[in-house]
């Protein structure tokens, strides 16, 4: 009692059964202690950003709100690519959101980081490296600058982490909005056909980490874990699945978002309408 005074005695395993077990109903122990944790947030901004208002996202206290999820802040996909490495060694992901700046126009991108390292994909720079891994001059094959290339490099590493019939969730503004958004999901089902890929057709919350609590998925500040505040919810996301068919997740039962759950499972989910929402299909 004294040791976790702040916890009811009736409360089971911590409150966080996805990683506790409670045989005796005597004290939570954590079964996952060692091994890497089944989901990753890459959350990639500037150094200023990671040292400013993103530094207190890994403290203790923030960490508590994580659950099942892993949390990365790098500078750049290939800062983020060596992290993911070191975190999971031979073990992979089962689920992958990477965060990053898009773009407010009608142009499919997404963007990491600044200094040498930094870049930005759109479909061309992607399909770019589809056509020519090894950024080889000649045969009429577009070659790409370093820094894009390298990124694209490391991208498809972190995507190599990710297990089979597992998800990858772009978290950039508009990464998957029009003609564009469409093109984006073929090139990246090109690069990873045996997984799911999300892409967002509307602004992604990208400050949710800095404006709610530091914490990931549902927190006090957001207790849905949305990846699109509702305000800004319009196209909805776009799920490209391991057969390379393109779907919007608005649909009768759901409303287009998409959520981070940091206790149940399924860990990503599509978003459900409210009951207000629902309408009764015609007799």
């Amino acid at each position: 009692m004294q040791k976790y005074a702040a916890l009811s005695p009736y409360i089971y395993a911590l409150d966080n059964p996805i990683s506790h077990l409670d045989v005796e109903g005597a004290e939570g122990v954590n079964f996952n202690e060692g091994k890497p944790k089944p989901n990753t947030i890459i959350i990639i901004a500037t150094e200023m950003e990671i040292k400013g208002p993103l530094s207190p996202t890994n403290t203790a206290a923030s960490k508590a709100h994580h659950g099942q999820w892993n949390v990365i802040l790098a500078t750049s996909m290939i800062d983020a690519e060596s992290q993911m490495k070191k975190y999971y060694g031979d073990s992979k992901a089962k689920n992958v959101v990477i965060h990053s700046h898009g773009t407010t126009d009608d142009k499919a991108r997404f963007v990491f980081g600044t200094g040498e390292q930094s870049g930005r994909f759109s479909p061309e720079v992607l399909q770019a490296y589809v056509d020519n891994p090894k950024n080889e001059d000649g045969k009429g094959l577009k070659r790409l600058p370093e820094v894009h290339y390298n990124n694209a490099v490391a991208f498809n590493g972190i995507i190599n982490m990710i297990e089979d019939k597992g998800n990858l969730v772009i978290a950039a503004c508009h990464a998957g909005k029009g003609d564009e958004g469409n093109e984006m999901g073929k090139v990246l089902h090109e690069i990873a056909p045996n997984i799911n890929i999300y892409l967002n057709s509307d602004y992604s919350t990208y400050h949710t980490y800095a404006g709610f609590g530091y914490g990931v998925g549902q927190t006090a500040g957001n207790p849905t874990g949305q990846l699109t505040d509702k305000s800004d919810l319009s196209g909805g996301w776009r799920k490209v699945d391991q057969n390379g068919k393109i779907t919007n997740l608005k649909a009768r039962s759901n409303d287009g978002n998409l959520i981070i759950n940091t206790k149940e499972q399924p860990a990503i989910t599509p978003s459900k309408k409210e009951s207000s929402q629902l309408t009764k299909p015609k007799s």
